[in-house]
């Protein structure tokens, strides 16, 4: 009976690289229920897409507020395109990607 019960005792180690995925995603379910995205009305979803527009034809230095995995993040740039549900912002000579269905702020720098 004991060489039965030692049989399994492998399989009770995790490898790290488990232990840390497994610690990320409890981290990440985490911060999407500690932190809520707001429901926006209409207009000021149209308020959004008008900075956006303006951002991406004329140029305009935008300040974009999102959720990202660690929390809500900020980021200053021009808008260079958005395409499959994200946007591209350029911020000085990097090219940094956000999800669009994370927006929780568009303002006018």
């Amino acid at each position: 009976m004991k060489k039965m019960q030692n049989q399994f005792a492998c399989s009770r180690i995790m490898l790290p690289e488990h232990v840390e995925a497994l610690n990320k995603h409890a981290r990440e379910v985490f911060v999407e229920n500690s932190y809520k995205i707001p429901e926006f009305d209409e207009q000021q979803l149209e308020e959004f897409n008008i900075l956006l527009q303006r951002s991406i034809n004329q140029g305009l230095c935008l300040k974009i507020t999102y959720l990202s995995p660690t929390g809500f993040k900020t980021l200053a740039g021009r808008l260079k395109k958005a395409s499959e549900g994200y946007l591209f912002l350029e911020t000085g000579n990097d090219l940094k990607a956000m999800p669009a269905k994370k927006l929780i702020a568009v303002e006018e720098q």
